[in-house]
């Protein structure tokens, strides 16, 4: 009868079985990509980026219900509807003729049926204050650089150079609400004189 040697002692042989077991287990789980989460510069699993969609890396996807005027829109969000007040901007009032209804049709075209919604606050009328994203652009900020918005300093830090660069170039161009003296470049000042 022949005898077959083992060079390696019993333990030996289990503890390597058991290690081979263990990897693989969970080999492909402990080499694959890690899930980026929200805080470290990532991007969280159930954002817009993260689904293909739209938006900042925590933007969440959500299909436009309607465009109120040229600052605030309705969206659906998870099932959820929810008024959105754009961040940073202040956009002329629909009564103020012809300019809120061409600053609510131009934030029309920009949008598609979904956004991203990069939320940021909730005012004092309940609205959330939110950037929105098509594709990898801020449909907010464009709002100001096309001339049909204008930055709110009173909500609108300094450290947001982007919006107060695309105010200066609409202003340098004459877009939009800059096309002509009055309150349109100024809602703030309208909305408190006609109350």
């Amino acid at each position: 009868m022949i005898q077959l040697s083992c060079p390696y002692p019993l333990e030996s042989r289990f503890a390597r079985f058991s290690f081979f077991c263990v990897f693989l287990t969970l080999g492909p789980w402990a080499c694959a990509v890690p899930e980026k989460r929200a805080g470290d510069g990532s991007v969280p699993s159930n954002t817009a980026a993260a689904r293909g969609g739209v938006g900042a890396a925590n933007a969440e996807l959500c299909d436009v219900e309607s465009v109120y005027d040229g600052d605030t829109i309705w969206v659906s969000c998870s099932g959820e509807r929810e008024k959105v007040r754009l961040y940073c901007i202040d956009a002329p009032e629909m009564r103020q003729k012809p300019w809120g209804e061409q600053s609510r049709d131009h934030l029309r075209g920009l949008l598609g049926p979904r956004v991203g919604v990069e939320r940021f606050d909730t005012d004092r009328y309940g609205r959330t204050v939110a950037k929105l994203w098509t594709s990898d652009e801020d449909s907010t900020a464009r709002m100001v650089n096309d001339g049909w918005a204008v930055v709110f300093p009173r909500y609108c830090p300094r450290s947001e150079g982007e919006y107060y660069r695309a105010e200066r170039t609409a202003k340098e161009d004459g877009a939009g609400v800059w096309s002509a003296p009055g309150e349109q470049s100024a809602p703030w000042d309208w909305r408190r004189l006609k109350k």
